[in-house]
């Protein structure tokens, strides 16, 4: 599929039909993301116009004018499934920038909408909103960030992280379905008859062979599955772990490691009861 989104001349994402006020989030949506430019590589933003009232939106020093109407609309519109799921990563990712966003007769190109998520995102915005509802509504607002981000820093651990709380009907998807999206070539081949268990040990393994070690900082046992062994990490929670970027002590020494299965069990029923990294 990665290849379709890619070839396409055209990618057209449908929210669905307009309600919740999704006509005014547009119109925000379009007005904020077509008065600035956004160096996603550089993660920096300028004015598309130079004058005094488009500058004051790139400045991330002063809060954002985004009344309680707006606050509410853009809630609801970035609250729709097609964000939440899991597979719209690869479409509109791998789109080109004449993808265009629609909700009924309303619609903005993918540049202009995830430009404006960007400003949304990088400056502070004065609560209209009650706090629980805020930090959602935050929460939304980072997840376009991301999904635009991924087309520029597409390391696949990252879109892994990123992606942890979307939805996917099938959880081995969340390996597979990134692997015409990153940058990185590291020989896994989509093998739907494995287990989920199969296909992140396999990834795990994979990734230590072909990089090294620091996929261990996302083991966390507080999301870590019973039926995996401690160093695989479990994709399918969302990442308690913050890593402190930049900072890594082994300066990307290549492991020396070595997997080692111990079977339990009669001929006619061997289990993979442990599995040891030495």
């Amino acid at each position: 599929m990665a290849a379709v989104y890619k070839l396409a001349s055209r990618v057209v994402v449908w929210l669905g039909p307009v309600g919740d006020d999704s006509s005014y989030a547009f119109e925000v949506m379009s007005n904020l993301g077509s008065k600035i430019i956004v160096e996603w590589n550089l993660q920096e933003m300028k004015p598309a116009v130079a004058d005094n009232c488009d500058a004051r939106l790139v400045d991330t020093t002063k809060p954002l004018p985004c009344r309680r109407r707006a606050q509410l609309a853009l809630y609801r519109l970035l609250g729709r499934s097609w964000f939440e799921r899991f597979c719209v990563r690869q479409e509109i990712s791998l789109a080109n920038l004449d993808a265009i966003m629609m909700c009924d007769f309303d619609l903005t190109t993918w540049q202009t909408f995830s430009n404006a998520c960007f400003c949304l995102y990088g400056k502070p915005v004065e609560e209209g909103l009650p706090k629980s509802i805020f930090d959602e509504y935050y929460g939304r607002v980072s997840t376009v960030y991301a999904m635009r981000g991924a087309t520029v820093r597409s390391v696949i651990v990252d879109l892994l992280r990123r992606s942890a709380s979307a939805k996917c009907s099938g959880l081995s998807d969340k390996i597979f379905a990134l692997l015409g999206m990153t940058r990185e070539n590291i020989g896994i081949e989509p093998a739907h008859e494995k287990t989920i268990n199969q296909v992140y040990q396999d990834f795990a393994l994979t990734f230590f062979d072909f990089y090294h070690l620091f996929l261990l900082i996302y083991c966390d046992l507080r999301t870590h599955s019973v039926v995996m062994p401690t160093w695989v990490t479990n994709w399918t929670a969302k990442s308690l772990t913050k890593p402190i970027n930049g900072q890594e002590a082994a300066a990307h020494s290549v492991p020396d490691i070595e997997y080692v299965c111990i079977f339990v069990g009669s001929a006619h029923a061997i289990k993979d009861d442990h599995s040891l990294l030495t």
